[in-house]
């Protein structure tokens, strides 16, 4: 199951869980591996199980069974070019100003999946996406924090982002 990843078209696999057997002198009965997989398109997910069945097939001990199952849980997170000029997004970019920061627009995947990302199979219209807190160690086996001062400039920008579309008050096209 190696060479599965191709970064730079997307799209990653990396084995995260594995587990077998119970005792070290006896040849398991059964064994199970879990990855995470991330990205840029929805068709490489097929492609990726295709793969992996493709390698199952090809087992070289016949009395072995494989299986292989693919949930998507998160959708990606894909950066569509319709989204750089579209005025939400430079609506975004002025409030955030108007506060003293700067907010950049992602013109590539950052090869990760997003809630918001299953919206955006839905619709053609951009998604604002990243706009969470600050944060450090996000899904990992360590302690999760975020940074106590991101807080206040993200509930700015969302309740500005709010009460501006809410009144029609969007960047010029």
């Amino acid at each position: 199951m190696q060479d599965l990843s191709y970064p730079s078209g997307g799209l990653t696999l990396n084995w995260t869980v594995a587990s077998s057997g119970g005792v070290s002198n006896a040849i398991p009965e059964d064994a199970r591996a879990l990855g995470d997989v991330r990205a840029d398109d929805v068709a490489d997910f097929a492609g990726l199980e295709a793969s992996i069945r493709e390698k199952i097939s090809k087992a070289p001990h016949s009395r072995y069974i494989g299986r292989c199952s693919l949930r998507t849980y998160l959708s990606p997170d894909v950066a569509s070019p319709a989204v750089f000029t579209h005025r939400r997004i430079r609506t975004a970019q002025r409030i955030n100003d108007e506060y003293g920061g700067k907010l950049s627009v992602a013109t590539k995947s950052p090869g990760a999946g997003a809630d918001a990302a299953f919206a955006a199979l839905k619709t053609d219209a951009p998604i604002l996406e990243g706009m969470r807190l600050r944060m450090y160690r996000a899904q990992s086996n360590e302690d999760e924090y975020i940074v106590i001062s991101s807080i206040e400039p993200r509930l700015y920008m969302s309740t500005r982002l709010i009460i501006d579309f809410s009144l029609g008050r969007t960047a010029a096209k």
